[in-house]
């Protein structure tokens, strides 16, 4: 008995496990390999497997990449947002400071460089260099004419129809010595008609835009004229020489004796506009007739070079017409202002009376 409880408190005995496994290897007859354990061997808990570490540390690069990309993205569209909103800031200012009487500042620059251009002092200059050499122009003139005619007896067909064109020829020259004496006394004769009559405006509006519109006819005609012969286009130049003097004038107002007044009625304005006009031709005259007297003395000698080579002598008649209607020109302009300013004179008489009128009262 005492060996059955010995039994019973014995506690079953824990093998090793190298030694269960040695047993075991008895019962089969095979040869136990014993691995000695060592720290080196020893099994050790290794840490479990991390399958998205590699995937974690791409895809944090690929975040920063996108982030990057995101702040430069963002970066360029604020610049772009500062230069749109320069721009229609720009565009706007622009657009609210815009004049739409920008064209007729520029033609107000226009107007106001050529008065600096040609002043009152330049113009009477150049006035008294076309009366001067208009005369010179005028000696030549006679002279060509003398030739022109004699080339052109040597042309005629019979010696009594040459001999009659011989003299029509010295008859001319004679008229042009005639036309150019009343032409050197009357020109001086209109300066003092200027003076002795002034007139006034309420403004220079009208003579402004009279001014832009003689400029830009005279260079039209010119334009026009030049393509239809030389002969054509002297007088083309002659004529938009004359309508940049009237333009001129228009400029300057004090140069025919017109003032500029607030208070000048409607009546009062329409006859100075008229008087305007009338002592603007009369002032130009001495230009006129310069340059119709230099351009006809060209025209006659090219004409005479022409006829030389067997050309008809159309061309030349006409430059002698030129030079004539020229030449006569301070004299008929002097009779047509006297008729045209007494006419005038007898309007500005009716418009007058009831002020004078008032006066007695």
């Amino acid at each position: 008995m005492p060996d059955d409880k010995n039994t019973k408190d014995q506690k079953p005995e824990v093998k090793d496990p190298a030694v269960a496994k040695a047993a075991m290897c008895e019962q089969k007859h095979e040869e136990p390999v014993v691995t000695p354990v060592t720290e080196e061997n020893e099994p050790t808990a290794e840490p479990a497997a991390t399958p998205n570490a590699t995937s974690d540390s791409g895809g944090s690069g690929f975040k920063s990449q996108v982030s990057e990309g995101t702040q430069k993205v963002a970066e360029a569209s604020k610049k772009a947002a500062e230069v749109t909103g320069e721009v229609l800031s720009s565009s706007y200012k622009k657009v609210k400071d815009y004049d739409p009487k920008t064209s007729i500042h520029i033609l107000d620059r226009f107007l106001n460089w050529i008065r600096k251009v040609c002043p009152p002092k330049t113009f009477d200059k150049i006035s008294d260099w076309c009366a001067k050499y208009g005369h010179a122009g005028i000696v030549v003139a006679q002279v060509l004419v003398v030739l022109f005619f004699i080339v052109k007896a040597f042309k005629a067909e019979s010696a009594g129809e040459g001999f009659g064109v011989l003299v029509h020829g010295i008859g001319v020259a004679l008229l042009l010595v005639i036309l150019q004496y009343t032409a050197d006394k009357f020109l001086h004769a209109g300066k003092r008609f200027i003076t002795s009559t002034p007139s006034r405006l309420s403004s220079s509006a009208f003579l402004d835009c009279a001014a832009l519109l003689l400029e830009i006819s005279g260079l039209l005609i010119f334009l026009g004229m030049a393509t239809e012969g030389w002969v054509n286009a002297l007088l083309g130049l002659a004529i938009w020489s004359l309508f940049e003097a009237i333009a001129l004038t228009a400029m300057h107002p004090e140069m025919v004796n017109v003032s500029i007044k607030e208070d000048v009625k409607a009546g009062e304005e329409a006859i100075g506009i008229l008087s305007f006009f009338a002592k603007s031709v009369l002032k130009i005259v001495p230009i006129a007739y310069g340059v119709g007297a230099i351009v006809g003395a060209i025209a006659l000698a090219l004409a005479g070079v022409s006829l030389v080579r067997g050309n008809p002598a159309n061309a030349g008649n006409d430059a002698i017409g030129l030079i004539i209607v020229f030449a006569c020109l301070p004299f008929v302009s002097y009779v047509l202002f006297m008729v045209y300013h007494l006419l005038i004179d007898i309007l500005q008489s009716i418009l007058s009376v009831p002020r004078k009128l008032d006066n007695l009262k």
